[in-house]
């Protein structure tokens, strides 16, 4: 019936079958029947329904089996591991091949990933969901050591030598131990946990190890001594362990700066550290480990952007001055975001190049060239409007009482931007849109559109007004967007901003940092980008830099983003987003830049059919 109604109107991508024998079905449905209430959760009616199955859908799979377009999950197995084989089920689906073939098959050296952080950063936990879902091996050299003193080997009786006279055992004898660990497992890939914990240890890794195998990168979970100590102290109540009290973690930490922080310094200076903040939810912390993996799984991405966020901030005019200046740079390097070029720009410039009204475009557009009968606007918000202002949207327009800032002006040329901004406060607006509000005038009578524009506009071109730029960068997997705008950035209102962000601090030390009055909303000291593709735009726009030429826009075309797509989204076009259906600015915002070429790559295949499992 399917495919004789469907015909060609969809692709079937496989038939997804969870399989499961009938005696733990059985036992699943009696426990389900003890609090379900289901009628038919009894051992005479599973029966009837396992009867139904075998005999009506079984063959369906059977027949799905023989076509190859079968995929089957066990799932006699925990709910994690079930879910995790069904993701990467889907993610072959997708082109996202998180475990790649033996390495051995295709005679490559073993993989691995040295894995470090203070204690309490929380490697294991991390470890586990890494070999859970990516299914590599995660080597433990302190397990290795132990379990070799319990063997009896004549290596068992120099380890115990070395410990019982509290010397450390060779490097070479844990490397080897190792490398023998590796060769149990051919064709696997490798987590090293808690190793080089010292630059003698790396040496020697390097000298035994040799080219028996790849160090991909080392893997750092960082994260500030006082949260770990906190951490230690709270795990310390019920851990039992002897090293869990506070003199023995501050010599944990003194050990750990002293001897593996040097490891950690080196592999950065050989671009082969990938570095998570751990200073997140344990479901954050996963989220950007799964970043470092894809992208290893995923190999180099054209054009440098794999795993990198390019954004624009600025200082508003209104807090131009060096110690605002200064603050901005120590917070973002303080926050790991590198400042890849900085400037200056006049008002004259941001004037005569319309700077300003391309920047605040669906504000401007609403504000001095759209006519209010020329709006989208629903039949929703004309009831609203008839609700809040005593008349009609239609009979307004009709009156001439419905006007945008320029006709405003226009007709009132007396009133200066400032006066207007006055006027516009005295009442709430309403929002009509995206980039669209209106606002009643009581003295002129009159409906005004985006009239609050005027001033935020003078602010920018008024002679002797500057902004101060900043290019700036982030890793994904130390920073996601949504991290970077809430928690670096801060709330657009600093009285609502999280503190120890930018716009909390600018408010906090206004008059110490020379501020002409109190910030608020629209006078936050800065501004930043919400997501990649307003970034893109903010930097043709500010930068003058052709789409082309920028880093994300030559990714994006080189992964296979049609032109069209990101011409559409940089424009702020109301597009379908996956699933989704609004301006392109809104619904991209807080993504990170994977997850903004994924979608593009998604957008850039029209007429495809729709995919069914």
């Amino acid at each position: 019936g399917w495919y004789d109604v469907a015909g060609d109107k969809a692709e079937v991508a496989f038939c997804l079958f969870y399989d499961c024998p009938e005696e733990e079905l059985e036992k699943r449905l009696l426990k389900r029947g003890e609090t379900s209430g289901r009628d038919d959760d009894n051992i005479e009616s599973i029966k009837k329904r396992f009867k139904t199955f075998q005999e009506t859908s079984m063959p369906v799979v059977e027949w799905f089996k023989g076509k190859g377009m079968l995929r089957s999950v066990s799932s006699v197995q925990t709910v994690d591991e079930v879910w995790a084989a069904t993701r990467r089920v889907f993610d072959e689906i997708e082109g996202v091949k998180r475990a790649e073939a033996p390495a051995a098959a295709s005679g490559k050296k073993p993989q691995v990933v040295f894995v470090l952080g203070g204690p309490g950063a929380g490697k294991g936990t991390q470890c586990a969901n890494i070999v859970r879902e990516y299914g590599w091996v995660h080597l433990s050299a302190g397990d290795l050591l132990r379990a070799e003193r319990e063997t009896g080997s004549e290596n068992a009786a120099m380890i115990n030598s070395f410990i019982k006279e509290g010397k450390i055992v060779p490097v070479e004898v844990t490397v080897k131990l190792l490398l023998a660990a590796m060769e149990k497992n051919p064709g696997k890939k490798f987590l090293i946990d808690g190793f080089p914990r010292s630059m003698d240890n790396k040496d020697g890794w390097y000298d035994v190890a040799g080219d028996k195998a790849e160090v991909a990168f080392c893997l750092f979970y960082d994260c500030p001594e006082e949260e770990l100590e906190k951490r230690l102290l709270k795990r310390g109540e019920t851990s039992g362990r002897d090293d869990d009290n506070i003199e023995s973690i501050k010599k944990r930490f003194k050990t750990f700066q002293e001897t593996s922080m040097p490891v950690v310094e080196w592999f950065k200076g050989k671009g082969m550290l990938r570095s998570v903040s751990s200073v997140q939810t344990v479901d954050e912390v996963w989220a950007a480990t799964r970043r470092v993996f894809d992208a290893l799984s995923q190999g180099p991405t054209s054009g440098g952007s794999a795993g990198k966020n390019t954004a624009l901030v600025f200082i508003k005019p209104h807090a131009v001055n060096d110690a605002v200046k200064s603050l901005v740079e120590s917070h973002l390097k303080e926050n790991k975001v590198s400042i890849l070029e900085q400037g200056k720009m006049e008002a004259s410039h941001i004037k005569e190049h319309g700077i300003i009204d391309t920047h605040y475009a669906a504000l401007a557009m609403n504000a001095v060239k759209l006519h209010p009968s020329e709006l989208r606007v629903s039949a929703e918000k004309k009831s609203e409007f008839e609700g809040m202002f005593g008349t009609g949207w239609d009979k307004a327009l009709e009156d001439g009482k419905l006007v945008n800032l320029a006709q405003f002006q226009e007709k009132h040329p007396d009133l200066s931007v400032d006066a207007i901004e006055t006027k516009w406060r005295a009442k709430p607006p309403l929002k009509l849109g995206p980039g669209n509000y209106v606002g009643f005038f009581e003295e002129e009578g009159e409906y005004v559109v985006n009239a609050f524009y005027g001033q935020m506009r003078e602010k920018y071109i008024k002679a002797g007004a500057q902004v101060v730029w900043f290019k700036v960068e982030f890793q994904e997997s130390e920073l996601s967007w949504k991290r970077f705008r809430a928690n670096v950035i801060g709330a657009t209102d600093p009285t609502k901003a999280e503190a120890g962000s930018l716009r909390r601090k600018i408010l906090d030390q206004w008059e110490g940092l020379g501020l002409p009055g109190i910030p608020n909303t629209g006078d936050n000291g800065v501004h930043a980008s919400a997501g990649p593709i307003e970034g893109l735009r903010e930097r043709m726009t500010w930068l003058s830099c052709a789409r082309d030429n920028d880093t994300l826009g030559r990714s994006m075309l080189a992964a296979g983003v049609k032109a069209e797509v990101l011409d559409a989204w940089c424009s702020n076009s109301v597009c379908e987003i996956g699933g989704q259906t609004g301006p392109a600015f809104d619904l991209l915002e807080d993504k990170d830049t994977s997850e903004v070429i994924r979608l593009g790559l998604a957008a850039s295949t029209p007429g495809k059919k729709p995919q069914v499992v």
